[in-house]
């Protein structure tokens, strides 16, 4: 198993179907993947979609309303569809294994809101049973430019109504192209956003969505395979350049009374061995909290405490837990191997900024 706090886009959840289990559902390593990658600035800038890890799901609560968003597989080789047997028969089973295992990989997964409004189909759901859709991703995605263009009516857009359902959340992105952009979908768009580049050429929704011939799915696997492993690349891209610049602060319990401040870089080593940030006394905290809030920094600005800000990412550090700490409230991975704990505690942290619940008491 792959750690789950290092995105590996070449990891693939194929043997979770094999085993008849839905990473979609069950696999906490895709969940936690989908939180890594998905938690960030919405596209104004000014507003990080946090997101809190559910039994099913992820969710997102804050003024912008609440959000509860489930992992959706958006890459299908239809190697199991009866309707499909004569076509699928004619390739090897290297080949399809191949084609299923890269859809199986992280550029192969979206999250789409997995909750029903009004009793009726999911996005997920409407995409699979729109036989106009077939579950092809390509089409939803089209599905969603004519959304963003206000084509809702179903005759033009096979699934406007239920994506007009859905119209808060689509609003957070501002457009479509604000939508591709977080996704990291561009791979599947012209650079204006203003076509689709279609797995199989598209004549509207009238067109079968499926392969109808050996030539024709042989062209929906090549793409398929093409947009994943290109979106696989712009993941890794948007990781590394984003860890180049995230410098973390990490406050740490030292003892009863003073907190320290750890500077982890991307690169794991642990950059300053750990400086006095601020003394705690229980007007700025006291008791079992969750967060470090806005009032706490002003508490602190208050007593002439030293808070520092770290790059936008509000005040939300995650706390260190217990068994990174030696009797004496020590960092004793640093002490005992600098190299590869400092690097397990970035991986397990960096990408997270809730404080656990078990915040310690001053």
């Amino acid at each position: 198993m792959p750690d789950k706090n290092i995105i590996d886009i070449t990891y693939d959840f194929s043997e979770d179907y094999r085993k008849k289990i839905d990473p979609d559902k069950y696999n906490l390593i895709l969940k936690f993947w989908h939180k890594i990658l998905w938690e960030k600035y919405l596209p104004n800038g000014n507003i990080l979609f946090s997101l809190i890890e559910t039994d099913y799901g992820l969710i997102h609560k804050s003024d912008l309303g609440e959000y509860y968003l489930t992992s959706d597989s958006i890459v299908h080789t239809y190697s199991r569809q009866n309707c499909m047997t004569d076509i699928i028969k004619q390739f090897s089973k290297n080949e399809i294994d191949n084609f299923f295992c890269i859809a199986c990989q992280i550029g192969g997964y979206i999250l789409f809101p997995g909750y029903k409004i009004g009793n009726k189909q999911t996005i997920n759901g409407a995409r699979g049973f729109n036989q106009k859709i077939a579950d092809r991703f390509d089409l939803t995605l089209e599905c969603i430019r004519l959304y963003y263009n206000n084509e809702i009516d179903n005759k033009i857009n096979p699934l406007g109504e239920v994506l007009n359902r859905y119209d808060n959340f689509f609003k957070l992105f501002i457009d479509f192209k604000g939508y591709c952009e977080y996704f990291l979908l561009q791979d599947l768009v012209t650079n204006n956003y203003t076509y689709i580049n279609f797995f199989l050429p598209f004549n509207g929704f009238n067109t079968k969505p499926r392969p109808n011939s050996v030539d024709e799915y042989r062209i929906f696997m090549e793409n398929n395979i093409k947009f994943v492993i290109n979106r696989n690349n712009r993941i890794q891209n948007y990781l590394t350049e984003k860890n180049k610049y995230w410098y973390n602060y990490y406050l740490v319990k030292a003892n009863n009374n003073t907190i320290f401040k750890y500077i982890v870089n991307p690169d794991g080593q642990l950059n300053n061995y750990g400086s006095q940030l601020c003394t705690v006394n229980k007007k700025c905290i006291e008791g079992d909290i969750k967060y470090i809030n806005e009032n706490i920094i002003d508490d602190m600005k208050n007593n002439n405490e030293i808070v520092e800000k770290v790059d936008g990412r509000n005040w939300n550090y995650e706390k260190l837990i217990d068994h990174y700490f030696d009797n004496e409230g020590s960092l004793y991975s640093y002490n005992k191997n600098p190299n590869e704990k400092i690097k397990e505690i970035y991986r397990s942290l960096h990408m997270s900024n809730y404080l656990c619940n078990n915040y310690y008491k001053y």
